[in-house]
């Protein structure tokens, strides 16, 4: 999704928790081939973490022109019958919260030509479920802000 929006012609912003190096190499992907491109540290379930990432990202890139939400958060494999509450909970933090947390402080910036889209895609990395042809399912939106 990142290659194929830097060939449109979009500044792409590369968020990551924790793997630097893999940010970096798709980073580096989209310059080589003449894109532009930054990688973000920044935990997306964090209110103040999305305000320095879309900060951040405004100043290196400019606006946030469209929202991507595909990251993968926690995804037990254990029997229905054992995560207990607090594993649902991380569930939503990541799943629901982060997307809406990225979604209304970019939507916010729309005034100064900040995201006006925003999709949430299946990550190309998830682990598959037997009978599922591709990726995990996680749910799929897109929508105009205001």
């Amino acid at each position: 999704m990142a290659r194929r929006l830097a060939s449109d012609g979009f500044a792409v912003a590369v968020n990551y928790r924790s793997d630097h190096d893999g940010a970096g190499k798709v980073v580096a992907e989209i310059t080589e081939a003449g894109g532009r491109a930054a990688a973000f540290a920044a935990d997306v379930t964090d209110p103040a973490g999305v305000d320095r990432l879309i900060g951040a990202v405004e100043r290196e890139l400019g606006p946030v022109a469209a929202l991507v939400c595909n990251a993968t958060g926690p995804q037990p494999d254990t029997p229905v019958s054992d995560p207990d509450w607090p594993d649902y909970l991380a569930h939503l933090e990541f799943f629901v919260k982060s997307p809406v947390l990225l979604q209304r402080r970019a939507a916010g910036d729309e005034g100064r030509g900040g995201a006006g889209s925003s999709t949430s895609e299946p990550s190309r990395n998830g682990r598959r479920r037997p009978g599922w042809p591709g990726p995990r399912p996680r749910g799929w939106s897109r929508g105009r802000s205001p």
